[in-house]
């Protein structure tokens, strides 16, 4: 009988020779929230040139000679393409890198919104708006990976709560800009203003924005060249360039990682978390589809009234946004500071899904989402009936109504790239595809759904659909840490497979409790002894 040869290894842990763990970013506070800024400023976009039209749907059935139904499709079509192109845009973000597919999506935008300046039928104009909800809408998938690619769990709350906050601030202000250049330019002035903001925006991109991807930039050290260096390195130099900084290797561009947002989509806690989410933005997008008839009808308020009426929706987003992303860092760190007594696990570990596989993300960042979806189910089903008193109570309920659901994208938001860091942006196009599909099939029945119920009638049945969903937290609550757990376990058996790698691995920061891999010579065993510390045993017959 051969005998066996047995070698034990321990990788991590606290032993005193171990060099000092290099930081996440070499960026500096500051330097962290200038890219926040600038990213989320790009991706204001796609809200923006959605909220912007809203005043002028009137106008525009008036001067394209069609129906008011009719020209609710140009919104539909763009939720449609707003959900649908991230999936493409998003994995080729995560193997390519994020500049680079940031210059080509708002080089798409600005050429819409010529198109659609110069657009002087219903057709042309439906196809531009297409074109730039295919631009505009990735900039958010983008920007989430961003800021995922700098931030770690414990601030990655604040940092998404500055990006929805300066998104939903641009629909907050977008109906009253758009009622303004209607009523006194006309509405082709909404996409030349936009074109104008476009073409600055994409020459700060190319002047400020650095490469951030992880798999070519590292953790920013990584020279960078080419398309992922932005213009002002060439001038002042990258700061902490590093050539032997290490960086993540970086993921082939398969066919179906176009297919990964649906992938998300079937794993229990994405298609919970996600359903939720696209059902409260749902509600949210046929209130503010029939606000615009129904401020003209009951109210007769002109182009510029109307758009003023969308202030408070948007003020609340704005407002929550901010707001809920610290206490979103402020809940996390609470949960954090008791993970890591109970653990004994240094502040030098980052808490991530593959260092931490027991931390409870989904109770940190889910803990008071049931409040805010009873706050918007109140608010829901006392709107129908405020048309039908003083216009007061319209925007009161319209503000609680933007401040919840603004929180609840938050949430899911930031839940989705907290279980899921590797995958960011693909992360984030699922939550667009789900909220946007959900949305353009509620803003295309619209109308009809109120005609048929009443006003009333129709936002207390949405009301109800709210209360309906809010018991599904309590299964990503209860089964979602598990869920999480599987599905680092399939991720990494996938990956020895895929690599076809031979021998020991150390895989000091894996969330597998145990994997064992063989390769005709013998057998691997790679096991956890502690928290960041693995023990690698090697069998092989001799």
């Amino acid at each position: 009988m051969a005998a066996l040869s047995v070698a034990t290894t321990t990788v991590g842990g606290d032993g005193g020779g171990e060099a000092p763990a290099s930081p996440h970013h070499v960026f500096s506070p500051r330097q962290r929230g200038g890219v926040v800024w600038l990213v989320s400023w790009a991706a204001m976009f796609s809200g923006l040139s959605a909220n912007i039209y809203f005043p002028a749907l009137e106008e525009v059935a008036k001067d394209m000679h069609v129906t008011y139904s009719t020209v609710l499709s140009s919104i539909t079509i763009f939720l449609v393409l707003q959900g649908v192109s991230p999936s493409f845009w998003g994995p080729l973000s995560d193997v390519y890198g994020r500049r680079v597919i940031f210059v080509g999506t708002f080089a798409c935008y600005v050429l819409a919104n010529l198109g659609l300046l110069l657009s002087r039928s219903f057709p042309v104009l439906l196809f531009f708006r297409a074109l730039q909800a295919t631009g505009a809408a990735t900039t958010i998938a983008i920007s989430c990976g961003v800021i995922t690619d700098i931030s770690t769990s414990t601030t990655r709350g604040g940092y998404m709560g500055k990006n929805q906050m300066i998104r939903t601030t641009a629909q907050a202000l977008g109906p009253a800009i758009g009622g303004a250049l209607t009523l006194k330019t006309g509405y082709h002035n909404i996409f030349a203003l936009l074109l104008a903001m476009g073409l600055g925006t994409l020459l700060l991109i190319l002047i400020f924005l650095p490469e951030t991807h992880r798999c070519i930039a590292g953790n920013g050290s990584v020279p960078l060249h080419g398309p992922h260096k932005p213009w002002v390195y060439s001038l002042r130099g990258q700061p902490h360039a590093d050539a032997s900084a290490e960086r993540t290797p970086r993921p082939r561009l398969r066919p179906a990682a176009f297919l990964a947002p649906l992938r998300m989509l079937g794993q229990p806690t994405f298609a919970v978390s996600l359903f939720v989410g696209a059902y409260v933005f749902a509600v949210q997008s046929v209130a503010l589809a029939v606000a615009a008839r129904m401020l003209r009808l009951r109210y007769g308020y002109n182009v510029l009234e109307i758009g003023l009426c969308f202030l408070p929706n948007g003020l609340g987003c704005m407002i929550a946004s901010l707001l809920h992303g610290q206490l979103l860092d402020t809940a996390f760190r609470a949960h954090e500071a008791t993970y890591r007594a109970h653990h004994k696990l240094p502040l030098t570990i980052p808490i991530t899904p593959t260092s931490a596989p027991s931390f409870p993300f989904e109770r940190a960042r889910l803990s008071i989402a049931p409040l805010i979806l009873l706050s918007f189910a109140l608010a829901t089903g006392l709107y129908g009936f405020a048309f039908r008193g003083p216009l007061y109570w319209v925007l009161v309920c319209s503000f609680v109504m933007g401040a919840a659901q603004a929180m609840m994208l938050t949430v899911t938001g930031t839940l989705l790239v907290d279980v899921a860091p590797e995958e960011a942006a693909s992360a984030t196009a699922a939550n667009n595809l789900a909220r946007c599909a959900l949305g353009a099939v509620a803003t295309a029945v619209a109308e009809r759904f109120v005609e048929r119920l009443g006003i009333a009638g129709a936002f207390g049945t949405l009301a109800g659909g709210v209360v309906a969903v809010t018991p599904l937290l309590g299964v990503v609550w209860r089964w979602g840490p598990g869920w999480r757990v599987q599905r680092a376990r399939r991720r990494e058996r996938r990956r020895e497979v895929e690599e076809g790698k031979r021998g020991v691995r150390s895989r000091a920061d894996s969330g597998v409790s145990r994997v064992d891999v063989r390769d005709g010579e013998g057998e691997v065993v790679v096991e956890p002894k502690t928290e960041g510390e693995v023990v690698v045993e090697t069998r092989r017959e001799v």
